[in-house]
Formats: structure tokens, sequence, C-alpha cells
């Protein structure tokens, strides 16, 4: 039940056009959603709670505080190599 903010400052943001099972999002909108959407940490990724003194279920959510006035879009067109 405890959240931690932490604000990074960023110059660019890229952005996958293929969502990993390879279907295309689509819209730059659709791209944007994708970035910020909450993900689930894989157990060994898992934040130890101090109260109850084990790793707990877990999520990150990346979300943009603020905006300037010119924001650099990368648009990632190829996928890592399997």
């Amino acid at each position: 039940g405890t959240a931690s903010t932490t604000l990074d400052p960023y110059v660019s943001v890229s952005l996958d056009i293929a969502s990993p099972d390879g279907a295309c999002l689509g819209t730059l909108a659709g791209c944007l959603a994708h970035f910020t959407r909450r993900e689930a940490l894989a157990e060994s990724e898992r934040f130890h709670c101090s109260r109850c003194a084990r790793k707990c279920e877990s999520t990150k959510q990346m979300a943009f505080h603020t905006l300037s006035n010119v924001v650099c879009l990368h648009l990632k067109r190829f996928g890592p190599r399997s």
C-alpha cells in the first residue's frame, strides 16, 4: 500500500511502435499509452517491505509530471533481436 515517486529529467522519450506480441500500436496516442501503462515487476525486481520483512508484489508506471515546450519523441521501429 506504499507508493514511491522518483522524478527523472528527460530530453527525449523512446516509444515502441509495436507491443511485445508484435501488434502495431497504431497511433502516437497508442504508443504513449503503452509507454505509460502500469507494469507488474518480476519477483527478482520486487521491493523489500520493512514492515512485513518480505518482497511484496510491486508495479511500476511511467508518467509525465511536467512537459517542456518541446518534447523529442523517438519512435523505435525495430524490436530486440531474437
